[in-house]
């Protein structure tokens, strides 16, 4: 999986490089990108199932002003502080999701909070983990799922939700094996 994520952070790397380089020009630094990214994603999850079209131009809006932060980063120097902003926006996306499909008017159903509760929980295991435990992260999946729910609005947010809580129990299972094999 790392193999494949490294490949896909050289390719935007390459594809976004002059965009990176006109940025800087203008003074827009990968800080100042992970707000925009910030801002996009609040309003993309503000307008999911209220406004399809406002929801697809921020989601969209949300995920390039992510892929341009690191970037940006890349071009410049990576700091602590833009890793962990980049991180923290990148979580408060998907806990805004699983929130606004947990409390969906039609769902009324529990199981996106179990979802979420996984979700809180490996990611306190991740975080006090000083990043180290094995984590896997679904906020860009979710996005893109919620994009087809003008097809079937019941069905692609519970489905959303779904592969998202596959994620945090694969990611759970993994934090429980490296903790069992380092205790015995």
């Amino acid at each position: 999986m790392d193999n494949f994520y490294n490949r896909w952070q050289d390719y935007r790397s390459k594809k976004l490089a002059f965009l990176a380089e006109l940025l800087l020009k203008l003074k827009i630094s990968a800080n100042i990108m992970t707000f925009f990214s910030l801002l996009f994603g609040v309003l993309a999850v503000y307008f999911l199932f209220q406004n399809y079209y406002l929801f697809l131009l921020f989601t969209f809006l949300h995920l390039f002003a992510d892929s341009l932060d690191g970037v940006l980063a890349r071009k410049t120097k990576v700091t602590k502080f833009g890793e962990y902003s980049d991180y923290f926006v990148d979580r408060l996306m998907e806990l805004l999701l699983l929130l606004k499909i947990a409390y969906a008017y039609y769902l009324q159903d529990y199981f996106p909070l179990l979802v979420l509760a996984f979700f809180l929980f490996t990611q306190t295991v991740y975080l006090f983990s000083r990043f180290q435990a094995p984590i896997t992260f679904a906020r860009t999946l979710m996005f893109i799922v919620l994009l087809f729910s003008p097809i079937n609005l019941f069905l692609f947010s519970t489905l959303a939700y779904l592969l998202a809580g596959i994620f945090y129990l694969f990611a759970f299972s993994q934090q429980i094996g490296g903790f069992v094999k380092k205790r015995f």
